[in-house]
């Protein structure tokens, strides 16, 4: 019955219409569904805003191992709530790549360093750009791991390859200055350019050529 309620709204000619079939699909006990009811009574989608019914929601979804809803329930309480930290885990083991990264800066700041490299290393999995920028971190300053600046570009570039502004300009600084990575003007000019175009701020106000 959700299911075929969720395939209505898919269809349906309004907000109002939408929300409507996904409150019932909700209300039948169907993950997705109170996920989405929950969205729309945060935003006011086709319903007026309920913040509090929006949380009552999510809490159903995640009570129902929906990892998205663990997440956003663990990014809505307090970092001291007993809840915040158990939910993210739990949305982490689903697969939820935010998570994953959450759990990793996590277990960094607790000193706890294999299991930030375990979640780091699954994110990475998933070629998440982010996965690959904070592993090049590690590598760069030897938190958990041997130092290497080969394996920190290597990582930043892996990092770039999937679009991570950062990483552009980090290349563009190891190849200027050669750390990790034979010295390449013309490499350094491109991941140069490549974080201009991304508006990244530091980037915008470096002058270099190519003499």
């Amino acid at each position: 019955q959700a299911m075929a309620l969720l395939q209505q709204q898919e269809n349906a000619m309004s907000d109002a219409e939408k929300t409507v079939l996904v409150a019932q699909a909700a209300e039948s006990g169907h993950a997705n569904a109170q996920y989405m009811y929950a969205q729309f009574l945060r935003y006011g989608t086709g319903v007026e805003k309920n913040l509090e019914q929006s949380l009552f929601w999510l809490k159903h979804a995640a009570d129902q191992q929906y990892e998205d809803a663990q997440f956003e329930l663990a990014m809505l309480l307090p970092l001291d709530d007993e809840q915040h930290l158990i939910l993210l885990d739990a949305a982490a083991q689903q697969g939820n790549v935010q998570a994953m990264l959450c759990m990793a800066i996590h277990e960094q700041r607790q000193s706890n360093m294999p299991k930030a490299l375990y979640w780091l290393n699954l994110a990475k999995d998933q070629q998440i750009p982010h996965a690959y920028y904070l592993l090049a971190q590690l590598y760069r300053h030897g938190h958990g791991v041997a130092q290497c600046s080969v394996q920190t570009v290597d990582f930043l570039t892996q990092a770039a390859d999937l679009g991570h502004v950062d990483a552009y300009f980090e290349l563009f600084q190891a190849y200027k200055d050669g750390n990790g990575v034979r010295k390449d003007k013309q490499v350094a000019l491109k991941y140069l350019q490549l974080a201009r175009d991304h508006q990244h701020i530091e980037a915008a106000s470096i002058e270099f050529k190519i003499s």
